[in-house]
């Protein structure tokens, strides 16, 4: 069953611009090093950040109305990309608590890019007994 659904947009253009005002420790406090270490092996870093950003956001917009403080740190929030190169979640533990809170079993993640704009699209699923 679908508990809901999230989507954010972003700014590559913006996030390269932020990219070049703020040393590499600034974006420490938003991405994990894995997100890091991902985009500085590719060609376009800010279209990946802006994406992982997008994530973030998107799966937060889902995920926080369900829980009664109605809020949680993005920073928990990691992305990587999956063998075909899709974006998946990575799914730690203090994500893991705050997805058990919200009732939901997986958030499923897409990315699209068209120029400068990346848009981030979060479902999140609950398994109903007998799936």
């Amino acid at each position: 069953m679908v508990r809901g659904v999230g989507i954010d947009v972003v700014d590559a253009a913006e996030q390269e611009r932020l990219l070049g005002a703020f040393p590499e420790r600034v974006f420490a406090r938003i991405f994990t090093e894995c997100e890091l270490a991902d985009a500085r092996g590719r060609r376009d870093r800010a279209g990946v950040l802006a994406g992982r950003f997008g994530v973030k956001e998107a799966v937060f917009k889902v995920v926080a109305p369900l829980l009664p403080e109605k809020s949680f740190d993005l920073r928990i929030v990691a992305t990587a990309t999956a063998a075909d190169g899709t974006p998946r979640l990575e799914i730690a533990a203090a994500l893991r608590e705050s997805l058990d809170r919200a009732e939901v079993d997986e958030v499923l993640v897409s990315t699209s890019r068209q120029g400068d704009l990346v848009v981030a699209l979060a479902v999140a699923e609950r398994r109903t007994a007998g799936q």
